[in-house]
């Protein structure tokens, strides 16, 4: 049963046995429920119910009744007034309201009782104290005295019984031969006989009236709680006598007590869930400690302590002691094998109380004999889980005296020992995230790469060693434009980063920013970066380098180009002064030699990479200087057919002294008694490498010369240059002369003879 269920059984008992009547409204006023004595009010639940009390009560009556509900819903307390002028059997009397906030609804419970029992003689009726004795008991009496429920009697001045009603001697468990004539001490308590004598005394002596609480001796000794209700009358034919009415209110003490500790247990779980959200739902040692203290003294009990479970063994980790209490705490650790019982019970969840130690069962001997060497008389064990598993207790025990354990006192421990393994799975839970996140974020401090990971409001959930250190401790505030792309277009973005340190020093960054949507649909911003500083720098020193070492190899291109220029110049001025023109021929192809060179470091000089040139571009003007130079009374055409590819000077130097030479050779034998021809040149990649090839349509060779040929220079640099290019040739003579030579990039290296 919860909490609320019992609180609303306990009410019902409550009000349905009260002396009088118990009505039950909601904040606006509209009765919810109505039980007790019908006579009250000449109504009843039927005509109340669903009504507001407004509606059905005297004006008078409401009003007061409207501004204790305004009391009672502001002020939070039990409020009690009297009513002077309240209609029972045909008289007014004054009645008692008490009213309060029941625990747990917004419902408000007023209680009516019997204040005063005599006739209201309208607005001039002389105070309780001066009011004179009426003749006759009156209307009230009569209906009280003939009302089983309610007890009553008439005392004379010496204060004996002269008369008692079947519902008097019921109450306190007498015959009515037993009262009659019997002094009113008989059923009082020598500790407040004397009060309670006086009481009557005061009331006779004024011929007044009155009423109290107080406690009348049963017939077997106990005492009773009864409401008395006192009135001195005299009849007209006698001598003063007192009408003593009594109804038994036990049960309502009883009830309001069982209430009172109810809203008591409840005020503590208040006090402990409070305290527990004050420590962020965690349960530190002064949480524990206040619980404990909390239970034991509600519970009234002598020790309190809280056990917890490490691997299998159940330590003792707080107490709480009553003066006078020797303390069972102890460093050494309970196993199984000390509780063989309790080890099977606690764990399955089962609550154990017992009144006294007789009450443990017999295979609980172990368990026994180890409460009684530690003086236990009663005991309760609430066993503490966590998703099931066993992980502590909470004792509670009685050592001065056994007594029975109340249920609200043991219900209470069972709430506060959820309420604190509740709060130590959380703590569990948040140390476990700890150790996780501890575990992660050393495994992120040895990542060499820079990892942080940003909320959308900019907040930093991960960031490593290498960030704080990048970052120089003092991350950047305010999300960067590739933040917000990334949040924006839930795209990945690279992106490099410059930043500059205390000390004025750049640094930089090169990193990935990815979209990363956590478990709750929120998106964040992973960034995984990689400083570049030194390698930027070591590329900005290589380029500037790289940009010296070419301006230094255009120098040298363009000064060996001029240099080749000044020996070509030298060739053609010695030529002028040679006659023969087999020797001015010679010089001539040497010329032409030179000049092929010459033209890749012109070309080199030119070009962007300063290793590599454009072979076709180059074939092109190298054919013309050729064509220039044969120009005869011939019309023999030149064309050139090459790909625009870039090769690297160890290839463009012997390719292009080869093409010199064939292409010379053609035009000096390949037209021997013709006017008209062709050349052509080709330059194309292959799947291996390249290939180069120079054909003409002219009268062909009559034979292959071969390798070992040493008829002209012509042929033996065309052999020696294609055994450099580790190239293949072929020639075919079919139609003229075709010269198809291949080659790949890997070109022999040629060993520079030593100096002498």
């Amino acid at each position: 049963m919860s909490n609320f269920a019992h609180l609303d059984q306990l009410r019902r008992r409550y009000y349905t046995q009260a002396p009088v009547v118990f009505l039950v409204t909601d904040e606006l006023g509209i009765v919810q429920e109505f039980d007790g004595n019908t006579q009250f009010f000449f109504l009843d639940d039927r005509t109340v119910t669903g009504q507001s009390f407004r509606a059905v009560l005297p004006a008078t009556i409401a009003t007061e009744l409207g501004r204790m509900l305004v009391r009672i819903n502001s002020e939070g307390r039990r409020v009690s007034v009297v009513l002077p002028q309240v209609p029972l059997a045909g008289e007014r009397c004054a009645v008692r309201v008490t009213g309060w906030r029941m625990p747990g609804v917004y419902q408000t419970l007023l209680g009516f009782s019997l204040e005063r029992l005599a006739a209201e003689k309208g607005p001039d009726t002389p105070k309780p104290t001066e009011a004179k004795p009426t003749a006759e008991p009156g209307q009230v009496y009569h209906f009280m005295r003939d009302v089983n429920e309610i007890g009553v009697a008439t005392l004379d001045l010496k204060g004996r019984f002269t008369e008692v009603n079947a519902g008097f001697v019921r109450t306190l468990g007498y015959q009515e031969s037993d009262l009659l004539g019997q002094h009113v001490s008989g059923i009082l308590f020598p500790e407040n006989e004397a009060e309670m004598l006086a009481y009557l005394f005061d009331i006779f002596r004024a011929q007044g009236r009155g009423n109290r609480e107080c406690q009348l001796r049963h017939r077997d000794g106990q005492a009773l709680y009864v409401q008395v209700y006192l009135e001195v009358f005299q009849p007209s034919d006698g001598a003063l006598q007192m009408m003593f009415g009594m109804l038994d209110i036990s049960l309502r003490k009883q009830a309001e007590r069982q209430l009172h500790r109810w809203l008591d247990s409840e005020r503590i779980l208040r006090a402990v869930s409070t305290t527990l959200i004050q420590s962020a739902g965690e349960a530190p040692d002064e949480v524990m400690a206040y619980a404990l203290q909390q239970i034991g003294k509600f519970a009234e009990a002598d020790r309190v302590y809280l056990g917890l479970v490490t691997g299998r063994r159940l330590h003792l980790k707080h107490e709480w002691r009553a003066s006078g209490i020797k303390s069972v705490m102890t460093d050494a650790a309970i196993g199984p094998e000390d509780f063989p019982w309790l080890a099977r019970q606690l764990p399955r969840g089962n609550a154990l109380r017992f009144d006294t130690l007789d009450e443990l069962p017999a295979e609980a001997a172990e368990e026994r004999r180890y409460f009684e060497r530690q003086g236990t008389r009663a005991l309760m064990l609430i066993p503490m889980l966590r998703d099931g598993k066993f992980i502590g207790v909470i004792g509670t025990e009685q050592v001065r005296k056994a007594r029975p354990w109340e249920e609200e006192a043991f219900f209470l421990a069972r709430l506060v020992c959820e309420l604190l393994a509740n709060a130590l799975r959380r703590q569990h839970l948040k140390e476990r995230r700890a150790r996780q996140h501890e575990y992660l974020q050393e495994i992120l401090d040895t990542s060499p790469n820079l990892i942080l990971v940003r909320t959308a409001t900019g907040d930093y959930n991960v960031a490593n060693q290498v960030a704080l250190d990048f970052f120089e401790g003092v991350l950047p505030v305010e999300l960067d434009e590739y933040d917000r792309q990334v949040l924006d277009r839930k795209q990945t973005v690279t992106c490099t980063l410059t930043t500059t340190t205390s000390a004025g020093k750049a640094r930089t960054l090169v990193c990935t920013k990815k979209p990363l949507r956590t478990a709750e649909g929120h998106w964040n911003v992973l960034t995984i970066g990689e400083e570049v500083t030194e390698q930027k720098k070591y590329e900005e020193n290589l380029q500037a380098a790289l940009q010296e070492k070419d301006v230094l190899l255009k120098e040298i291109h363009h000064r060996v180009k001029n240099n080749m220029s000044i020996i070509s110049g030298l060739l053609s001025l010695q030529s002028s002064y040679v006659t023969d023109e087999n020797t001015q021929r010679l010089f001539q192809e040497s010329q032409n030699r030179i000049k092929s060179m010459a033209l890749i470091h012109e070309k080199l000089y030119q070009s962007d990479t300063l290793s590599r040139i454009d072979f076709a571009a180059y074939l092109r003007e190298l054919v013309n200087g050729i064509v220039g130079y044969y120009r005869l009374n011939k019309d023999i055409q030149v064309a050139v057919e090459a790909e625009p590819v870039f090769v690297d000077i160890n290839l463009a130097v012997p390719c292009g002294l080869i093409v010199n030479e064939l292409i010379s050779n053609a035009f000096k034998h390949a037209f021997e008694g013709r006017q008209q021809g062709r050349i052509r040149v080709a330059f194309h990649r292959e799947k291996q490498g390249y290939a180069l090839k120079v054909s003409d349509n002219g009268i062909g060779m009559r034979e292959v010369p071969p390798k070992e040929s040493t008829q002209s220079l012509g042929t033996t640099l065309i052999y020696a240059l294609t055994a450099q290019l580790n190239a293949d040739m072929d020639i075919i003579t079919d139609e003229g002369t075709t010269y198809v030579i291949r080659f790949t990039e890997k070109v022999k290296r040629v060993r520079r003879p030593s100096a002498v």
